[in-house]
């Protein structure tokens, strides 16, 4: 069967029809060591800070997937290239905490990137990963392990479809 020329279907067609990449925002963690500005080719990006002695906490209800974005910092005593390990953890009764993934990076010193208003601390390339959030509700800790860096720099977003509307104040 060939369609006449006036139905066929071009390849413009076809991309027209695909739906839309769903948008992903920022998603704020509930305990962070701080915030800081990280300066990428003329734009802002917030990025919340961590470090070995105060881990990320991240609570939230799935399901949903994570796109997280991961910078070392680095401070004037580090050299070349960096390996550090992001461990998350998931928190349970009577304050356990079982693994959920480790994802290990070997960073390397960005040329573009800088941390607004410390002259002393440049940040690596960005590294990234995906973390599926199962259904219910999660209390995550994200910690720093195996590294000579002071602090690390993440950000993490969600789709924006995926995130639950606020409730009222009674």
């Amino acid at each position: 069967f060939i369609l006449p020329s006036s139905q066929a279907v071009t390849g413009k067609n076809q991309t027209q029809n695909r739906p839309a990449k769903s948008r992903r925002v920022l998603y704020a963690p509930t305990g962070y060591e701080r915030v800081g500005i990280i300066l990428n080719k003329g734009k802002e990006y917030k990025y919340y800070l961590f470090s070995p002695k105060t881990p990320l906490k991240l609570e939230m209800e799935g399901t949903t997937e994570l796109a997280i974005k991961v910078r070392l910092l680095y401070d004037v005593t580090m050299k070349g290239a960096q390996s550090f390990t992001v461990l998350i953890e998931e928190g349970g009764l009577l304050g356990t905490r079982s693994k959920v993934a480790s994802y290990s990076f070997t960073a390397q010193k960005s040329r573009i990137s800088t941390l607004q208003g410390e002259t002393e601390v440049v940040p690596s390339k960005a590294s990234g990963f995906k973390l599926v959030v199962p259904n219910g509700k999660h209390h995550y800790t994200i910690s720093l392990r195996s590294t000579a860096a002071q602090s690390a720099a993440i950000r993490i977003l969600i789709p924006k479809r995926d995130l639950k509307p606020e409730k009222k104040g009674k």
